[in-house]
């Protein structure tokens, strides 16, 4: 209940921040997360408002934006969903499929975007890409075959590697697919696999200390914006401390310390999610809005992590990389 009371205050501080500045109604656009707003990386969030911007929607000037945010609680997500409707949001934004799931429970009219989630039709949320046919569109971080790409990337960086373990939130439906073509292309490499499923913080937190107790040569985090990027510096501070290399389908884990990230860039795609806004603002219903897939994929390397971890990448691999963290 604590916790609870916790996001309502939170809430509550952020619709007054985000109040218009004028009595006039504005747009009013719902900004809903299943973890946390302030664990949520800025720069995603700054490009969907830039992206916003570009095309006239000004928070608190020509558009007004409620945040809300479930702080990785499931059971939190159905009543701000009925609260964020209350408000009378014009379009409701979404980041993962946990909250665009829930909010479809909650209306089948409101629109909805989401500015990343994993496999649309695998999750439920639409009948296809191209004809999305319910009340969600937006744009999906899904690209299961990257999965053996990152393989391929751990064994230029650790060529010794013989023995990972996979990381996967069970919530994460969406994940699945990429953990079974990862764990086959290491499987083709020589390596022996472990698979890790979690669906809870008391999960997380035992299968960390199993990792610790018998710690892998590298171990891959899959795409889940719950448990895993709640725990994401956590992770990253064990693969250093326990001397194994940790991969991931999101740079978010590269910038807390992971090792290495083959992923979409989700900037760009928060920035893009600003486009199904204004279209669905100014008439367009989400059902006839295809969505779309990340199209700019980056390797990012965090060469500080490869030197704590005493490995010496090859020239080949870092000029491969679209960013590299020093």
């Amino acid at each position: 209940m604590n916790r609870w009371l916790a996001v309502i205050a939170l809430s509550v501080a952020c619709a007054a921040m985000s109040a218009p500045v004028t009595a006039q109604r504005l747009p009013k656009i719902g900004y809903l997360v299943f973890g946390s707003i302030r664990d949520l990386p800025t720069g995603e969030r700054k490009a969907f408002l830039d992206g916003l911007a570009e095309r006239g929607w000004v928070a608190g000037k020509t558009i007004d934006i409620v945040y809300r945010a479930a702080e990785y609680e499931a059971a939190f997500l159905p009543p701000i969903c009925e609260e964020l409707l209350h408000e009378k949001v014009d379009v409701l934004t979404t980041v993962g499929e946990l909250s665009t799931l829930a909010c479809q429970k909650a209306t089948r009219t409101v629109p909805i975007v989401c500015l990343a989630c994993g496999d649309p039709i695998v999750t439920g949320v639409a009948e296809s890409f191209a004809r999305p046919e319910r009340n969600a569109t937006g744009l999906s971080l899904s690209h299961s075959e990257l999965a053996p790409k990152r393989i391929e990337f751990l064994k230029l960086a650790v060529p010794g590697a013989k023995r990972i373990a996979f990381l996967r939130d069970r919530a994460s439906r969406g994940s699945a697919g990429e953990v079974k073509r990862a764990e086959v292309a290491a499987k083709a490499a020589g390596m022996r696999t472990i698979h890790m499923l979690v669906e809870s913080q008391a999960d997380m937190n035992r299968r960390l200390e199993e990792i610790a107790s018998d710690p892998p040569d590298a171990l891959y985090v899959s795409f889940a914006p719950g448990l895993i990027l709640q725990n994401r510096t956590t992770i990253a501070r064990l693969g250093v401390e326990r001397r194994f290399a940790v991969i991931s389908a999101w740079a978010a884990m590269t910038d807390a310390g992971g090792l290495l990230s083959y992923a979409p860039d989700t900037e760009a795609l928060f920035y893009r999610g600003a486009y199904y806004v204004d279209r669905i603002l100014k008439g367009a219903q989400p059902a006839q809005l295809p969505i779309e897939q990340a199209s700019k994929i980056d390797l990012v390397i965090n060469l500080g992590t490869a030197r704590r971890l005493g490995l010496t990448l090859s020239p080949e691999l870092l000029l491969r990389a679209n960013r590299v963290i020093e």
